[in-house]
């Protein structure tokens, strides 16, 4: 009979680290998506709320357009529509940047920092304070590298074998 245990590094062991992490990346996805229902309320929307706590935090310099692009990763067509819904619902006002007469700030009004103490991310806050605190430590450190990575720069993919410009490298093809 043949023993189904394998040695460490061999096959099973590589398919295992594929499944954890295809387990991982489900858990992540429905993370996701039970934290953006729950900040999907019937006043705002989930991006909303995250630029409602962006410009509750950021300091005056990036309380723009291009820095609530950058904090949510749009573009900045998105962030300027954002911003609009806001301040037509009171919750931010635009005034021009002293520094820059072409820029705005934005800045929370009390409307928005009554907003911001209903703000349902509280509830998530406190799943995570219910959490031991080494969980919590190893849950920050663990998104945070992953947050890194995701939001790294793509690596260019090497050329596949047998491909002109991989030849070319090697002194072949038609580089000459």
């Amino acid at each position: 009979m043949r023993e189904t245990n394998t040695w460490p590094g061999s096959a099973r062991r590589a398919a295992d680290g594929a499944s954890r992490a295809r387990g991982i990346a489900r858990l992540v996805d429905q993370t996701v998506r039970a934290v953006t229902n729950l900040c999907w309320t019937e006043d705002l929307q989930a991006a909303q709320w995250a630029a409602l706590r962006y410009f509750g935090s950021a300091g005056a310099k990036a309380r723009n357009v291009v820095g609530l692009s950058r904090y949510q990763g749009t573009n900045p067509g998105t962030a300027s529509r954002t911003i609009a819904v806001l301040e037509r619902r009171g919750l931010v006002a635009v005034a021009v940047d002293p520094d820059d007469k072409r820029g705005r700030i934005v800045s929370l009004t009390e409307t928005g920092r009554d907003a911001l103490a209903g703000d349902p991310l509280k509830t998530v806050e406190q799943a995570i304070a219910a959490l031991p605190p080494e969980v919590q430590t190893g849950l920050a450190t663990g998104l945070r590298d992953l947050l890194d990575r995701l939001m790294a720069p793509p690596q260019a993919a090497p050329s596949p074998p047998g491909d002109p410009a991989s030849r070319r490298d090697e002194g072949g093809g038609d580089g000459g």
